[in-house]
């Protein structure tokens, strides 16, 4: 059975909230990287949030019962702008930059945003 990720969070309690309505409407739905964002909560930045998953053929209804259109998903999920491909990775400032900054400035960069980077075409955005 293959599955489909039908939209990522930040948090585990906000994938949960969405796989229970789902499971209530007879939606078997799976959350993927859950257990790593609660071992180590920075681990969510690295592989591109908590994924909600339910099986292919029922990925349609889903959408309609948690109300998102097509559009959104890809949005949040992650999907790369170019190919579509939902093998991305996201990228932060790692701890050098905060070190250098605070040196420098004497405070971190802060500021700096997160990247995208797609592994099937090799597109960065963000």
């Amino acid at each position: 059975m293959a599955f489909a990720i039908v939209k990522t969070y930040k948090t585990t309690m906000e994938a949960e909230c969405d796989r229970a309505a789902l499971e209530g409407s007879g939606i078997p739905a799976t959350i993927l990287d859950g257990e790593l964002a609660r071992i180590r909560f920075t681990a969510v930045f690295y592989t591109g949030g908590i994924k909600l998953a339910v099986p292919e053929e029922l990925w349609g209804e889903a959408l309609k019962i948690l109300d998102l259109s097509e559009n959104q998903t890809k949005a949040w999920s992650g999907f790369c702008p170019k190919c579509q491909s939902p093998d991305t990775v996201a990228t932060v400032p790692g701890l050098f930059f905060c070190i250098i900054g605070l040196l420098l400035l004497g405070i971190p960069f802060a500021f700096m945003r997160k990247r995208y980077d797609c592994r099937e075409c090799g597109h960065r955005w963000g």
